[in-house]
């Protein structure tokens, strides 16, 4: 539910945080991670969002990224100027943990 428990939770460091301001959750992974945080920690298994993190925040980024990138084109051109990235995975992975916060949050 939220830093108390989760596995690293007296540990500040493992915070999962949002703009260096909103912790998203914890990481309890004990070594080192080069994940780009916090997109990555959605598809993480060692990831533990807080059931009232920001995670919304997550997902409207996501998608106005995705959209960001599906326009990318030339000049004069309707050529794409590079290929777009595709965040489906990532934004189908904060889907499914704003799904199990609400679910988890229902089931107290």
């Amino acid at each position: 539910n939220n830093e108390t428990d989760a596995i690293r939770g007296t540990d500040p460091s493992s915070r999962i945080e949002l703009d260096g301001n909103q912790i998203l959750g914890n990481c309890g992974h004990e070594g080192f991670c080069s994940a780009s945080v916090p997109i990555p920690c959605y598809r993480c298994t060692k990831f533990q969002p807080w059931v009232d993190g920001p995670h919304e925040q997550v997902l409207a980024r996501l998608i106005k990224r995705q959209e960001q990138e599906n326009n990318i084109f030339f000049k004069s051109t309707t050529r794409r100027l590079l290929t777009p990235l595709q965040l489906d995975k990532d934004i189908r992975a904060v889907e499914r943990v704003i799904a199990l916060c609400k679910q988890r949050l229902e089931d107290e």
